[in-house]
């Protein structure tokens, strides 16, 4: 298998800890034929930033994104829930 992935982002922040934004995983499988080999996800994601306890900040994003490019094995859309924990700095 040769196979590249790329995955950038994008968000836009609002106050109260809201978030818009894009963070698509596009890959490419070399060793595939080119009308089979990418996979190419467009669509948003909106996020939320809370407080447990007052001290330990969590964070919970859901997205939808269409596949505008793929192989044929790949499913048309997905869909995205991400919990993520932000750990603070100590030092």
């Amino acid at each position: 298998m040769n196979m590249m992935q790329i995955q950038g982002f994008a968000f836009y922040n609002w106050g109260n800890g809201y978030s818009l934004g894009y963070m698509p995983r596009i890959s490419i499988d070399w060793s595939k034929p080119a009308d089979q080999s990418t996979l190419l996800p467009v669509g948003l994601q909106v996020g939320k930033l809370f407080m447990i306890g007052g001290v330990f900040p969590l964070g919970l994003s859901l997205g939808g994104y269409y596949n505008v490019i793929r192989p044929d094995i790949a499913p048309k859309s997905t869909l995205h829930v991400e919990l993520f924990f932000i750990l603070p700095e100590f030092w």
